[in-house]
Order: C-alpha cells, then structure tokens, then sequence
C-alpha cells in the first residue's frame, strides 16, 4: 500500500527525510558507475620517444657495403692466374689501378668512375687490409667528397664489367688499367694490355 505525499510544509519535511535516506543508496550507485567506468578504460604507458640509431654506409666495389667505423678489412688478396697474387675487394671483386693517377688524386670520375667504380669507405672509417698484405693502405679525397681506398698510394678501383669475383677483364685496358698486385709495391709483373683508348 502506498503511502500518500503529505501536501503543504508536512510534503516538504515528507521529501527531504526521503532524500536524505535513499542518499547512501544514490551515492553508491554513483561510485558504482565511475568505478566500472575506470575498469573498462584502456591505460597506455607513456613512454619517451628515442631518436633512432642510423648507420652510415656505402657501395665497397662488387656492391658489398661497410659501416662508419668498421674494423672489417675492405681489401685483401687473390690468386688470378698468371697474373699471380692480387689485391681484391672483402668479397673477392678483382681491384684495379689507373696509372694517370696520383698519391694524392683520382683522375676518374664522372662516366669513367661508372664504368670503374672506385672503392670507397664512409667518413670517419680508417680502411683495413687482409692479414698477410705487405702494402700500405689508406685513402684519399675524390672530387665529390668521398674517401677512395688507396694501396700504396694507388687509389683503387673495381671494373663494371668483372661479374664474377675471379674476372680480370680491366687488366691493361686502354694501356692505363692494371689489376693491383698484392706486393709492396702495389703493381703487377704482368705487361698484357688490351687496345682501347683510354680504357672508357
């Protein structure tokens, strides 16, 4: 049986005893609702953005690449037939000298270094050689900024048209290209040259 509402100052005592006991009830309700609320959300970590590492790298003649840095060596050495001992790539690319360079330049570029493309390292890399190479290795600076390899001062090239690590196909090119012999001295014992202008 429901209880009738009281009208007049009688109604207004009636409702507010009623409010205050159904409060606890309300407000339990209430934190329910935001509790519920709180479990159901998803919490993402916040984390601090890292700047990534980058490795700076460049083409090593037969397409190999070496890291800024590196302690691998990038020229070792070779048995070529009757060309004997020479020096080659870290992945066996046959490497070649042009006898218009100097110690302190290289004398190919543009289409020549297309067709011989000279053996380079990143900046800030001191190139190595193979255990057992009697020869100095080094670098010098080519016109466009990049560091060449150099083997007793010869910078030291790869030939286009070598596909295979044992081809020597570059050797006495136009009278100038000379596989690089693994001796001190850096050059080959064999004369045999190929005509052809200038070797491009």
């Amino acid at each position: 049986m429901t209880r009738p509402v009281p009208s007049g100052r009688t109604a207004g005592r009636y409702r507010a005893r009623h409010l205050l006991r159904s409060w606890p009830l309300g407000a339990a309700l209430v934190a329910t609702g935001v509790l519920a609320a709180a479990c159901s959300s998803t919490t993402t970590a916040s984390t601090t953005p890292t700047t990534p590492t980058t490795s700076t790298s460049t083409t090593i003649g037969g397409g190999q690449t070496a890291s800024a840095g590196t302690s691998a060596p990038v020229v070792a050495s070779a048995t070529r037939g009757s060309l004997g001992v020479v020096l080659v790539t870290a992945d066996g690319h046959t490497l070649y000298r042009l006898t218009t360079d100097s110690p302190t330049a290289s004398s190919c570029s543009g289409a020549c270094a297309q067709l011989w493309p000279p053996l380079t390292v990143p900046a800030g890399t001191t190139p190595k050689a193979a255990a057992g190479l009697a020869g100095t290795v080094g670098t010098v600076t080519r016109s466009d900024g990049t560091l060449q390899v150099t083997y007793q001062g010869h910078p030291l090239y790869t030939y286009a048209s070598d596909t295979t690590t044992t081809d020597t196909l570059g050797q006495g090119v136009g009278g100038v290209w000379f596989v690089v012999g693994a001796g001190s001295s850096g050059t080959s014992s064999s004369t045999t040259t190929s005509a052809g202008g200038n070797g491009y």
